[in-house]
């Protein structure tokens, strides 16, 4: 049984654990990458053309990820494609 069929399989409690794990890993990532780049809240919610308030939300493991907020992000965060594919591949193994 291939691991993301797994995934599909866990018990509901343990799959929000799971996503809820992977959202902080996600928040973790950008707040350590803006940090890096000397950026306030403010600058990355402006760049990414969002609310300070959502920032916030997703550094602290409010928001699980989508693809389009990936990338958003990334590019905001002037990220490189190391950047992007450990933001990606951070939160997809936080996920599981």
């Amino acid at each position: 049984m291939a691991e993301d069929d797994r995934a599909l399989r866990l018990p509901p409690a343990e799959a929000g654990c799971q996503r809820r794990a992977g959202a902080l890993a996600f928040g973790k990532a950008l707040y350590d990458r803006r940090v890096a780049l000397g950026l306030s809240v403010t600058e990355v919610a402006d760049r990414a053309g969002m609310t300070e308030d959502e920032i916030e939300c997703i550094e602290e493991g409010g928001t699980t990820p989508t693809i389009a907020l990936l990338r958003r992000l990334a590019a905001a965060l002037d990220a490189d494609a190391f950047t992007r594919e450990r933001l990606g591949c951070g939160y997809a193994a936080a996920a599981r």
